[in-house]
């Protein structure tokens, strides 16, 4: 696959460029190599599904065989069965005290070297693609609130660079997001983040990034030891009762040589265990730290929804002609308008073991529709034509929206308590916004109790409120306070303020 843009560009050019009987030959060797991928995964398949009939026919004649009372097979020798799985994985690369260092994965197969050189095992696992990680790593994040918006968001973290034996935690987070407004008419609790816009109706998409540094961990070597224990263990377990020699062990090794090692390490690199082994011997690495960790990020957000009003009143003084009575064919005949709104922000911060803070500075266009205007009820004063028998009403807004652009000063401030009794743990977030070109104030308290240890598993509830703030004309925009519930929104104590 290519994956530099560049190169990608430059092949469809050269393919485009090519005789259509050429073009033709290419179509068809990527039709055939696509066929012979299918055909090897199938390969695949069929070579596991083969080693297991193998071992249970074994084991089923050794059962009948001691059974009957006679004397224990030996069962033949199977030839070494070539596998349909790619070549296990012998050495890894990652960064100690700034440089790129490799290490054998059969050197990594003791507690004493998994201490020093935890990293290594991302790529001993063979965890080398978005696809191989663990949802805790690659992690689509969808919430629910009760002032009907959906958000997913899936991210994506790096991790690298451990620093020797102190482990340096440092990360790149990739995140991208859609949210939807299902209910026009209902309230958000969002609308007190003035670094960002709310929105009240169509899509928005957001985009951002993050880095951390620092936060070094301390005292893992139990943990690691325990994690390789395991892996042992889980092998032994594995191996044990199978007939020696099998496809497996074709030199008919015993279970500490089959455990241990580069054998140990390829045990671990099967696709249905190396998930587990991730989690339990790099994962402690990048838990709570024991020192400060550092992040610093930018995002951004954009939609372009469109508003329709009838532009009885202007109280915000955006300019428009006015209107002194209702279209004929009223509730239809709204006045439209569409602008984009955006926002950009970035932010630094650090957090510890259950505390996290970040300062940061953002600039937004956002639309106010005024509530003394919108959603109002409005008739015809007398029935049409058409409709002689009854009024037509309908809830309409009677004022233009106001868009305002300008420049926020953010914070945050997140602590995580601990499970007490049969509660569970809470996450407890205050953000402060202000912005400057509407002089208003804004301020956020979710509150999440986490039902898992990593703070994905949540519900709970946001309330948002503001300060009176002021249009370019001199317009009073009325403060507001809000609350709604939510579910699926994680919990971070390295979130952007």
């Amino acid at each position: 696959m290519l994956r530099h843009p560049g190169i990608a560009a430059f092949a469809i050019a050269s393919i485009a460029a090519l005789p259509a009987h050429a073009q033709s030959e290419i179509e068809k060797a990527q039709e055939a190599l696509k066929r012979a991928n299918e055909a090897l995964l199938k390969a695949e398949q069929s070579v596991d599904s083969a080693r297991d009939a193998y071992r249970e026919a074994s084991n089923a004649l050794r059962v009948a065989i001691a059974a009957s009372g006679g004397p224990a097979p030996t069962p033949p020798a199977p030839q070494p069965v070539a596998s349909a799985d790619k070549k296990p994985v012998t050495e890894a690369t990652a960064r100690i005290n700034g440089e790129w260092v490799t290490k054998k994965c059969e050197d990594l197969a003791s507690a004493e070297m998994a201490n020093l050189y935890p990293n290594h095992f991302q790529g001993c696992l063979d965890l080398r693609k978005w696809k191989d990680f663990p949802p805790d790593e690659l992690n689509a994040q969808i919430t629910a609130s009760s002032d009907s918006t959906i958000d997913i968001k899936p991210s994506y973290t790096v991790r690298s660079g451990w620093s020797g034996s102190g482990r340096n935690n440092d990360y790149i987070k990739f995140s991208l997001g859609i949210s939807a407004k299902l209910d026009e008419d209902s309230g958000n609790a969002d609308f007190a983040d003035l670094s960002d816009f709310a929105i009240d109706k169509g899509v928005k998409y957001t985009a951002g990034v993050q880095f951390g540094i620092g936060g070094r961990q301390k005292g893992l070597e139990d943990d690691l030891a325990s994690a390789i224990a395991e892996a042992k263990q889980d092998c032994r377990k594995h191996h044990a009762g199978d007939p020696v020699p099998n496809p497996e062990n074709p030199d008919g090794l015993t279970l500490d040589a089959l455990c241990s090692g580069q054998r140990l390490m390829t045990f671990m690199q099967h696709k249905d265990r190396k998930v587990g082994y991730y989690r339990s011997i790099v994962k402690p690495v990048w838990g709570y730290d024991s020192d400060p960790r550092y992040f610093f990020g930018i995002d951004g957000s954009y939609s372009k929804p469109e508003y329709g009003f009838f532009p009885f009143a202007d109280p915000a003084g955006t300019g428009i002609p006015l209107i002194t009575a209702l279209p004929a064919g009223f509730p239809e005949g709204k006045q439209k308008v569409s602008r984009s709104l955006f926002s950009a922000n970035g932010y630094v911060g650090m957090n510890g073991k259950d505390i996290g803070g970040a300062i940061g500075v953002g600039y937004a266009r956002s639309v106010i529709r005024l509530s003394d205007y919108k959603g109002i009820s409005l008739c015809p004063s007398a029935p049409s034509p058409a409709t002689p028998a009854y009024l037509k009403c309908g809830e309409v807004d009677i004022a233009p929206p106001y868009f305002s652009q300008g420049w926020s000063l953010n914070g945050r401030l997140a602590y995580q308590l601990p499970r007490f009794l049969f509660l569970p743990s809470i996450g407890v977030e205050a953000k402060v916004h202000y912005r400057f070109d509407i002089e208003q104030w804004g301020v956020e308290v979710p509150i999440r109790f986490l039902f898992d240890d990593e703070g994905k598993a949540t519900a709970g509830v946001l309330v948002g409120c503001t300060g009176n703030g002021r249009t370019s004309n001199d317009f009073k925009i009325e403060g507001d306070c809000k609350a709604s519930l939510f579910v699926g929104s994680k919990f971070s104590l390295t979130g952007k303020p």
